[in-house]
């Protein structure tokens, strides 16, 4: 099953950078840009018994100008509880 996710992904990417390569003059237009974003992180060793696992979401967007310069904008929240330990 895993093996099976790995080459579909595989493929994926394989083929979504077969388009990658344009003519510079082509893509010198202006463009909002919309993005989504999240993350997991893992609590390991010392930090592990004081805090645990957290996630972020987020997003943002960029504006291309057809100058070919990029202006962003992003925002994040950070999801997380801790742990109070009497020790």
């Amino acid at each position: 099953m895993l093996k099976s996710i790995l080459l579909s992904l595989l493929i994926l990417f394989a083929i979504s950078e077969i388009n990658a390569q344009v003519n510079a003059s082509d893509s010198a237009i202006a463009a909002f840009v919309p993005h989504v974003s999240y993350s997991y992180q893992f609590s390991g060793g010392d930090i592990a018994k004081r805090y645990r696992n957290n996630s972020t979401i987020g997003g943002g967007v960029r504006y291309k100008t057809s100058k070919n310069l990029i202006f962003s904008f992003d925002g994040n929240s950070y999801n997380y509880k801790e742990e109070e330990k009497v020790v």
